[in-house]
C-alpha cells in the first residue's frame, strides 16, 4: 500500500458529479474572461438554453424525460404526475406500436425542444444519466452551479478570482472545444481530454483512490449502500495510516480527520452508522461518478435504466489500475507511469518523444496556452504532450512526456530552458522561447 501523503479532495458533495460540467465551466470562463459574476451568468445561459431535439436524438430524449419524468407519459396513469411540477408539461413521450419511445409536443406541428444539459446526458453515450444540477435556488441557498464552480476550485482548474489554471486553459483549448457550436458539443461524453481532468483529481485524492480502488474492484455489483461502505472503510483506512505516518505534516493530518469527523458528527445527529450516513454518501457519490466517467467504473451492465440509478460495475482499467498500484512507491510515480495507461487505455511506447516532436508540439501547446509569460509549468506542457499523442493514436506515459522537456533544452538550448520552482529538487518550469517555437 502506498504510504498516506496528505492527499485528500475535502467538501465534495452531491452536486459534484457530471465531469462534463466542469468541461464546460473551463470553456465559458475561457470566453467570458476572469469575472465569476459573468461566467456564472453565462454557464447557468447554456446549461438552461433550450436547443431542438433531431429526429436522431428524440429516443434517447423520451427515454430521459420519462425516466426522470420530466414531462406528460402518455403511458403512465392519470394523477401519477403532477403538471405544475413538470418541467416540460407541454411535451409528451408516447410508446410506439414498434415499442419505441418517442417525445411530442402536444401542440401540433411544434417542435420539440428541451435544454442543452438534459440533451446531452439524455445522450445514450453518456456513461451515467444522474448529475443534472439546477441553476436556480431560495434566497440564501446555493445552487447546483455554485457547487459546480467550487469544485472546479478544489481541482484548481480556475482561480478564485475566475481564472483558468494552465490545465484548465488546455481543457478549453487544445481540445478544440471554443472551435464547436455549443449545439454541436456534449461536453458529457469525454474523448483524450479526460486525462486532463484525472490528474488534476487524482494528484489531489490519491490517499482514498488508492484505498478505495482496491476495494471496489472486488465487487461484481456496486449497490449504493455498498459503495458508500467501502468508501467510508478507505477512509477510515486512510486515517489509521496517517496517525502512523511520519512524513506528512499535522495539518495535512488534521484535514483528513476532519472528513472523519464530519461523518462521525452526522452519524450522530440521524442516530445512524457511520457508513449509513446522507454525508457519507455525498462524499462516496462524487468519486464513483467521477470513476465512472473516467472509465474505471461502468452502469447499464444489467439493463440501460441503471445509467439513472447508484449501481456500478468494475472495468477492466479499474483492475489495471490496482494492480499498477500495487506495482508504485508513491503517487507521483503512479501518476507519472501509469495514470495515462490506465485512463487511456493505451500502453506506452519504449522510448520518450524526440526533440523534433516535442518542439513541434510544444508549438501548439503554447499556442492553445496563450499566456503572457515564457514560464511555463512542466507537468501542464507533458499532459499537454500526452493528449497531443493519444489524439493521433499514439501514446507515450506522463514520465516519458516529462523526460522528453527536461531533455529539451540540451537538444535545442534556444528554445528552452529549465527553471527550478519553490518546491522539489527538479525542475519544475520551462522558460520558453516563444517566438522561435511559434516558427516551428
Amino acid at each position: 500500500m502506498i504510504d498516506v501523503e496528505g492527499r485528500v479532495l475535502s467538501g465534495l458533495d452531491e452536486f459534484m458529479l457530471r465531469g462534463g460540467h466542469l468541461i464546460v465551466l473551463t470553456r465559458v470562463a475561457h470566453d467570458m474572461g476572469a469575472s465569476w459574476r459573468r461566467i456564472h451568468r453565462e454557464l447557468a445561459k447554456v446549461l438552461s438554453g433550450n436547443v431542438v431535439v433531431s429526429g436522431a436524438e428524440n429516443a434517447d430524449v423520451a427515454e430521459y424525460l420519462a425516466e426522470k419524468k420530466l414531462c406528460r407519459n402518455a403511458s403512465s396513469k392519470s394523477g401519477s404526475y403532477n403538471e405544475d411540477n413538470l418541467r416540460y408539461p407541454h411535451l409528451e413521450v408516447l410508446r410506439l406500436s414498434s415499442g419505441r419511445l418517442e417525445v411530442r409536443h402536444i401542440a401540433p406541428g411544434s417542435e420539440v425542444e428541451v435544454t442543452w444539459q438534459d440533451r446531452n446526458l439524455a445522450d445514450r453515450r453518456v456513461r451515467s444519466r444522474v448529475g443534472a444540477i439546477t441553476w436556480n435556488a431560495k434566497a440564501g441557498s446555493k445552487t447546483g452551479l455554485s457547487h459546480v464552480t467550487d469544485w472546479a476550485e478544489l481541482l484548481e482548474l480556475v482561480n478564485g478570482a475566475g481564472q483558468l489554471s494552465p490545465v484548465g486553459r488546455l481543457i478549453a483549448t487544445l481540445t478544440g472545444a471554443t472551435n464547436l457550436k455549443y449545439e454541436e458539443w456534449n461536453p458529457y461524453v469525454f474523448g483524450h481530454e479526460k486525462i486532463f481532468l484525472a490528474y488534476e483529481y487524482f494528484r489531489r485524492d490519491f490517499d482514498i483512490f488508492a484505498r478505495f480502488a482496491p476495494r471496489l474492484v472486488e465487487a461484481n455489483r456496486l449497490t449504493k449502500a455498498r459503495s458508500q461502505e467501502l468508501f467510508v472503510l478507505a477512509l477510515m483506512e486512510a486515517c489509521k495510516d496517517a496517525e502512523k505516518s511520519r512524513t506528512i505534516s499535522s495539518r495535512q493530518k488534521f484535514e483528513l480527520h476532519r472528513q472523519l469527523r464530519d461523518l462521525e458528527r452526522s452519524a450522530r445527529r440521524s442516530d445512524k452508522k457511520t457508513v449509513e450516513t446522507s454525508t457519507g454518501w455525498h462524499r462516496a457519490a462524487s468519486r464513483l461518478e467521477t470513476y465512472t466517467d473516467l472509465g474505471l467504473l461502468e452502469k447499464a451492465k444489467d439493463a440501460e435504466k441503471e445509467k439513472y440509478q447508484y449501481i456500478y460495475y468494475p472495468t477492466d482499467q479499474l483492475k489495471k489500475a490496482v494492480e499498477t498500484l500495487n506495482k508504485s512507491k508513491s503517487a507521483d510515480s503512479w501518476l507519472y507511469q501509469h495514470l495515462s495507461e490506465v485512463i487511456l487505455q493505451t500502453q506506452a511506447a519504449g522510448e520518450s518523444p524526440s526533440s523534433k516532436s516535442v518542439v513541434a508540439d510544444l508549438s501548439e501547446i503554447v499556442r492553445a496556452l496563450s499566456l503572457p509569460t515564457t514560464l511555463l509549468p512542466i507537468y501542464c506542457l507533458a499532459l499537454g504532450l500526452v493528449y497531443l499523442h493519444a489524439r493521433r493514436g499514439n501514446s507515450i506515459s506522463l514520465q516519458q512526456a516529462r523526460d522528453a522537456l527536461e531533455a529539451l533544452p540540451s537538444h535545442e538550448p534556444d528554445i528552452a530552458r529549465l527553471a527550478r520552482g519553490r518546491e522539489g529538487t527538479r525542475a519544475e518550469f520551462l522558460s520558453v522561447n516563444l517566438r522561435k517555437v511559434a516558427s516551428n
